[in-house]
């Protein structure tokens, strides 16, 4: 009998059998180096998922993590499209999305104009490394240009960055002086 109990967790475990896997604890997003006195405002989220259309023209990837326990998240989609252009899309998740922007607010240093989320933040994007192609197995390193074609007081540059093999999208700075236009980018 000890034996077919044995044998039928063991099955089980292989084939799932209906269990749901224990999900990974989510990760603070904002870990800077304590040797710097004024480190940049980089972020890290752990990707729950990342979905290609048929031919790979547009990826989205939905990522989430903490920020100083809270939950914060968003879905960036890769290829969106916005008046004949391509580029990238920061995309709100609801009430995860607003709490990311507030972190990011007090992490910037700078108030945002309100505290919802943009729905759909448009940016040109230029691929640095990678092919949309094999997202899910290589390496995509992406500058983002908020404003390309708007007003000097409105462009804005920022890294974003999706490494599959450990699940993490990185949103890094580029300049400390597009922080208030990022989150006015950023805010609905």
């Amino acid at each position: 009998m000890r034996i077919k109990f044995l044998l039928m967790i063991a099955v089980c475990s292989t084939l799932k059998c209906g269990f749901a896997a224990a999900a990974e604890p989510l990760a603070e997003i904002y870990n800077p180096d304590p040797a710097q006195t004024d480190p940049w405002a980089d972020i890290s989220l752990h990707i729950n998922s990342i979905n290609c259309d048929a031919g790979h023209h547009q990826c989205a990837v939905r990522a989430q993590g903490l920020y100083r326990g809270k939950p914060v998240g968003l879905e960036v989609v890769i290829g969106a499209q916005k008046n004949n252009r391509r580029g990238v899309s920061y995309r709100s998740t609801g009430v995860e999305s607003d709490a990311l922007l507030a972190a990011l607010s007090e992490l910037y240093k700078s108030r945002a104009q309100t505290k919802a989320f943009h729905a759909d933040a448009f940016a040109d994007a230029e691929l640095l490394q990678g092919d949309l192609a094999r997202i899910k197995d290589e390496p995509i390193k992406i500058r983002v240009v908020f404003n390309a074609d708007g007003p000097e007081a409105k462009y804005a540059e920022l890294y974003t960055n999706i490494i599959p093999d450990r699940r993490v999208l990185e949103i890094n700075e580029k300049d400390e002086a597009f922080r208030k236009q990022i989150l006015e980018a950023l805010a609905q």
